[in-house]
């Protein structure tokens, strides 16, 4: 992972606050209903082991703990300022890690119920991702989720450029289609897909959209990047951003499964 991109990352966060925040909401709201629903999925009073890459400074952690949302959580992140004053170590089902996930995970493998990472793979070069994806199969137990949110292109639209984003530390767009084909390969089935808001995305809503209920009251109510954010998030075109669940598949059977592309939109 590049550190100068992540420190642009920084100061992005620091001097936009407010898109920022709008982001974070979205993405993180996103991350904590899928945890949420996984526990779900096994019965209500499961403890999910939760392991997030590219953490920041623990502060899902945070998140899930203030929705009541019980989880042994495992962060890591390259930076070693984002984890020394975190209010999240101090928890005691919380560990921080300083690494580089690019180059090494460090828990054992089938271990994980939840890989859970937003904000992150588009700070990974074209040689580090597909590593991390196949890292992360690695460490996740058979039926667990891996979780991520990004902005992405497709092989039909560029909605992202590294240099219209340079100010957010961006310097790599996965496209969405290749994504699945490498998760596929490392025994990930796509089981959920969304649209929705993404940073600097040259996706326009239509007339439609633009004069639709929801949109004009958010509007008129929240203001315009609220109500964009939201009708990104209805929207059934691709928007520029993604976020996606993978479901880890059995090994031995997961060929088989994967002949086809789980996904059609």
């Amino acid at each position: 992972m590049d550190i100068k991109a992540d420190k642009s990352r920084h100061k992005f966060e620091t001097d936009h606050t407010f898109v920022d925040a709008l982001y974070v909401t979205f993405s993180s709201a996103f991350v904590v209903s899928q945890v949420q629903q996984y526990i779900y999925s096994k019965n209500h009073k499961y403890i999910p082991r939760v392991l997030e890459v590219g953490c920041y400074n623990g502060r899902m952690k945070q998140f899930l703990n203030q929705n009541k949302i019980e989880t042994d959580y495992i962060g890591i992140d390259i930076r070693e300022d984002y984890l020394k004053d975190s209010a999240a170590s101090n928890l005691p089902d919380c560990k921080l890690i300083l690494g580089d996930f690019t180059k090494e995970i460090l828990v054992p493998d089938s271990y994980i119920d939840l890989c859970v990472s937003t904000e992150v793979f588009e700070h990974l070069t074209d040689r580090e991702w597909p590593k991390a994806i196949s890292d992360i199969s690695k460490k996740l137990i058979i039926g667990g989720w891996l979780v991520i949110g990004m902005p992405v292109n497709t092989k039909d639209i560029k909605f992202h450029s590294p240099e219209n984003e340079v100010i957010y530390g961006h310097t790599n767009f996965i496209i969405h289609e290749q994504l699945i084909s490498v998760c596929r390969e490392k025994g990930l089935k796509l089981i959920k897909y969304y649209n929705g808001i993404t940073t600097r995305s040259s996706f326009e809503l239509n007339d439609q959209e633009k004069n639709s209920k929801i949109y004009t009251h958010l509007k008129d109510m929240l203001g315009e990047r609220v109500a964009k954010a939201t009708m990104m998030s209805l929207s059934d075109r691709p928007t520029g951003g993604g976020y996606y669940v993978f479901k880890k598949i059995d090994d031995t059977i997961h060929n088989t499964l994967f002949q086809t592309s789980p996904f059609s939109k």
